[in-house]
């Protein structure tokens, strides 16, 4: 079973960037393996198939975007955004992935995490946290240059 629960109240440019507003969600999976057995150890250890056989995942974000303090232009604009997951007995095809970037479908980009210097899917892992801000100027129309800490 997979609930997914989003709230995107944020108004983007023509790039299709945060610039305005808040977003948040959080997805959770519950799963039942039929017909599990151990086979070759586990990426996460060692597994005990008959006690693993179901499994949890929970995932959260939230991310606001809007102008910098003390500045009045529209061309700066500090993004902010918090990302976590925790799960239990999960394996190699339920842990969450981490990337450096969106997967295929560009409509759940702001609800997945991005970790600079990663490639695609890199990691796996059972639970994580990443709170990042970004400072982002429109110095040319098109032209984002940006600063980014997490």
């Amino acid at each position: 079973m997979h609930f997914r629960l989003r709230a995107d109240a944020l108004e983007r440019n023509i790039l299709e960037l945060s610039h305005r507003g808040f977003s948040a969600g959080s997805d959770l999976v519950y799963g039942h393996r039929a017909n599990w057995r151990d086979l070759g150890g586990s990426v996460f250890g060692v597994a005990d198939a008959d006690e693993e056989r179901d499994y949890f995942s929970a995932s959260f974000y939230a991310a606001a975007a809007g102008a910098v303090p003390f500045v009045d232009s529209e061309r700066h604009r500090l993004i902010a955004s918090a990302y976590a997951g925790l799960g239990k007995d999960l394996d190699r095809f339920s842990a969450f992935r981490i990337a450096g970037r969106p997967d295929a479908s560009e409509w759940e980009a702001i609800s997945r995490p991005d970790l600079p210097g990663a490639a695609f899917d890199e990691f796996f892992s059972r639970s994580y946290g990443i709170v990042d801000l970004r400072y982002r100027y429109e110095a040319l129309f098109f032209l984002y240059p940006y600063v980014y800490g997490s």
